[in-house]
């Protein structure tokens, strides 16, 4: 079967422009093929036998370019050099692909992968967060293994590595041969706004955005782009009552003073627009924002904007837009904005039973998201301005329609929502479901000193963040593709 015998002399040399990575795989490449063409590996004991477990990497898949969102497969290979067969179903010769340094790090979960249904190692070959098994369940010396897995591309866009190392379970770790696989998640277009319009006309810049977001497949705005997926913020500003009319709304972000009616037909408008110039994949949740300033934040105004976002979710439902678009509120809640108490009862006024008797939770069927802070909390203090952890917990996980989609705007806020969720697990016995991270960089761009100013994580920064706090623990841990599965970026132009 052997043609001729191969040395280093044959084998190609790296040039000195290339990179240490490089000329590392060049050098391994080469010892790989002597190997692989010399006679066979002598038998064990023999003086010529090299270890017992020794691997060498042998090829992978390219690396990939994705959607948010999606799920690929890719393949790492590593020849068994040792000189005893891998075996899955024996042990002390269990060999997998296990997580390695710098990303994720040894023993660590990755972000693309080893989890789906909020459990540990239902991907394809995933066995457990941290390990991947190989296709064939014997690999003999001198055999190739091929590692094949499921990776999901995070909803964060970015660029996102995943070391791998070659490890005989509870025996030895072999060798570290800076092996990597290596997904770039594209950008999508639409994000999250502070709306200073309502402008509902078809065509109108409304109806624009939502096209954009969509895909704009037709071509209309210079399209066609990758559609957004996952969760939109539409944020319509403060709560707004006006006593001569009997009228709930909100003060928009160029002052303007609007009614629900209003709100509700422009969430409409980028509805209808996403739906019209979209694919029938792509899926979208709109959530229709206010915020929790003075001087109406209450339980009225609660219930009003529960009573707008509902009626939104039944005009979808009744234009079958249902298997692409669906309705949520949404709140900024700031704990420097008003009280603790004033916020809490626009959430959800319960009764001894448990049951919202007024606020947005009494609006049957209606969700929020709460998108705001948890400023000075644990570990940098005590929450700010008397509010404490189990404010911040009710009014994104302890009130019946509130679900967390934090602002992780910067390491610090990454780690006091981590905490939060930290502290609804030692007091009440769960830790939240997180829904994704909400950071500000599309913001930061349109206003002077924010970029730098230690506020202007990008998406990939504020979901891996987030991500990497809340999974490093095991009492917080949430893995699962329904958990952590969205991030949104909000701008200031419309």
């Amino acid at each position: 079967m052997l043609h001729r015998r191969l040395t280093l002399r044959d084998m190609p040399r790296p040039t000195a422009h290339e990179p240490p990575r490089a000329r590392a795989a060049a050098v391994t490449l080469g010892i790989v093929l002597v190997l692989t063409l010399l006679p066979p590996i002598a038998l064990v004991g023999q003086a010529t036998c090299p270890p017992d477990f020794s691997s060498a990497w042998w090829s992978q898949s390219p690396f990939a370019t994705a959607d948010p969102n999606t799920t690929l497969t890719a393949t790492v290979s590593w020849q068994n050099v040792g000189c005893l067969a891998w075996n899955i179903n024996q042990t002390g010769a269990q060999a997998f692909a296990g997580t390695w340094n710098p990303t994720p790090g040894q023993d660590q979960p990755s972000v693309l992968g080893g989890a789906s249904n909020g459990t540990c190692g239902t991907g394809t070959n995933w066995w457990g967060c941290s390990r991947i098994r190989p296709t064939a369940d014997i690999v003999n010396p001198g055999a190739v293994a091929d590692f094949t897995f499921d990776v999901n591309a995070p909803p964060a866009p970015g660029t996102y590595q995943l070391f791998l190392r070659p490890v005989v379970e509870g025996v030895i770790w072999m060798e570290d041969q800076g092996v990597y696989w290596q997904m770039t998640v594209r950008t999508p277009q639409g994000p999250s706004r502070y709306m200073k319009t309502v402008d509902a006309t078809s065509g109108g810049v409304i109806y624009k955005e939502g096209c954009i977001a969509g895909g704009d497949v037709a071509s209309r705005y210079g399209g066609p782009y990758t559609p957004q997926t996952g969760v939109v913020v539409l944020d319509f500003g403060q709560p707004w009552f006006d006593a001569s009319t009997g009228n709930y709304g909100s003060v928009l972000f160029n002052n303007s003073i609007v009614t629900t009616s209003q709100v509700l037909a422009a969430a409409e408008a980028w509805g209808q627009g996403y739906w019209d110039c979209s694919t029938t994949v792509p899926t979208i949740r709109i959530a229709v924002g206010t915020n929790n300033l003075p001087s109406f934040t209450n339980a009225a105004h609660g219930k009003a904007w529960g009573n707008m976002v509902s009626s939104f979710a039944s005009w979808i439902t009744a234009n079958r837009f249902d298997s692409q678009l669906s309705a949520a509120g949404a709140s900024d809640m700031e704990l420097g904005y008003n009280t603790a108490a004033n916020t809490r009862n626009w959430s959800c006024v319960m009764n001894a039973q448990g049951v919202c008797t007024d606020g947005f939770g009494s609006v049957s069927g209606s969700i929020y998201y709460n998108y705001g802070d948890a400023e000075s909390c644990p570990p940098f203090g005590t929450c700010r301005t008397g509010w404490t952890q189990e404010d911040v917990w009710y009014d994104s996980w302890g009130s019946p329609p509130a679900w967390p989609l934090p602002e992780i705007y910067n390491d610090g806020t990454a780690q006091e929502w981590y905490r939060v969720s930290l502290y609804g697990y030692t007091q009440h016995g769960r830790a939240m479901t997180i829904k994704g991270a909400f950071t500000q960089r599309g913001a930061c761009e349109l206003k002077t000193g924010c970029i730098g100013g230690g506020t202007d994580y990008t998406p990939q920064q504020g979901w891996t963040g987030l991500w990497n706090y809340i999974n490093k623990d095991s009492r917080t841990i949430q893995i699962g593709t329904g958990e952590l599965r969205w991030s949104t970026d909000i701008t200031s132009a419309n």
